[in-house]
């Protein structure tokens, strides 16, 4: 997680053949991950694989 002044962002990644995916990046507003967030990543992922 990247900490940036006093708004906190979210990056996921994922590892691929070795290889590093940024697959998703928001401003974090809470403790836990929105189920469109999760949608949007592993839709993301699906297009890597």
């Amino acid at each position: 997680m990247i900490y940036i002044s006093e708004n906190s962002l979210r990056i996921l990644y994922t590892m691929y053949k070795n290889e590093y995916y940024l697959v998703h990046a928001f401003k974090k507003k809470t403790q836990k991950i929105s189920r469109s967030e999760i949608k949007t990543t592993v839709d993301r992922i699906k297009e890597i694989i």
